[in-house]
């Protein structure tokens, strides 16, 4: 699930949801931010170097953060947050909340009491740790490189050397693919054989068109898989 902030700043159509152009929106953001900040040689794109330094910068700041929670609620001195410790913390937020937002003072913030609340973490981009793995999300999608669905071996065409490629990895101990997104190419998550079967029956058998993006593009679905460029070796 994508975090709320996010969603706060790209739910454009006010459903409390985002589509997957809103995902997409909310990507290239990210994505403009990310280049402007790491983008040293101003080519418009990340290399791999520029990449990896984007990903130690917001995990510097995610730790950065962890130890600025762990010193203001870790009471009993042990360098980590007790379960006890965390709930203190969170009923400390809590009661901060309802100081700032309870209009009404009725002891609980209704929903656009709570709206207001989160709108304002957001903007002080003050989230919880669980809630900030959900911006992660679009962080991970800012920093993947664009992909053909179905494009396995990154030639930017579609043909019988993708099945190949993927079934080649899949069950001869092949490459990885360079970008598991591409190689999903039925868009349900995984890799698998499933894959090549969806790949095999578009291009010979007047099946289902893959799932987008047909022309290079990003991933709006969310799941585990990435479009780092990496290559590493098969089973």
């Amino acid at each position: 699930m994508v975090g709320p902030c996010t969603t706060i700043d790209f739910d454009s159509d006010g459903d409390g949801a985002l589509s997957e152009e809103e995902i997409l929106a909310a990507r290239e953001a990210r994505k403009a931010a990310i280049l402007a900040q790491h983008d040293g040689d101003g080519d418009g794109e990340l290399s791999d170097e520029e990449r990896a330094a984007a990903r130690e910068a917001r995990a510097a700041e995610r730790e950065a953060r962890h130890a600025e929670r762990v010193a203001q609620h870790d009471t009993d001195n042990d360098g980590e947050l007790s379960e006890a410790e965390r709930a203190a913390a969170r009923a400390a937020r809590e009661a901060e909340r309802l100081a700032e937002f309870d209009a009404d003072g009725s002891g609980d913030l209704d929903e656009e009491e709570n709206a207001a609340a989160r709108a304002a973490r957001c903007a002080a981009r003050d989230v919880e740790e669980e809630e900030e793995e959900g911006e992660e999300i679009v962080l991970a999608l800012a920093l993947s490189l664009d992909f053909i669905r179905g494009d396995v071996n990154r030639d930017q065409t579609v043909d019988i050397g993708d099945p190949v490629t993927l079934l080649n990895f899949l069950f001869l101990g092949g490459l990885a693919p360079p970008c598991m997104d591409a190689a999903d190419s039925n868009d349900d998550g995984t890799i698998d054989l499933a894959d090549s079967t969806a790949t095999l029956t578009a291009l010979f058998l007047g099946g289902t068109p893959l799932p987008e993006p047909s022309s290079p593009g990003g991933d709006s679905t969310l799941d585990d898989l990435s479009c780092d460029g990496i290559i590493s070796t098969g089973f």
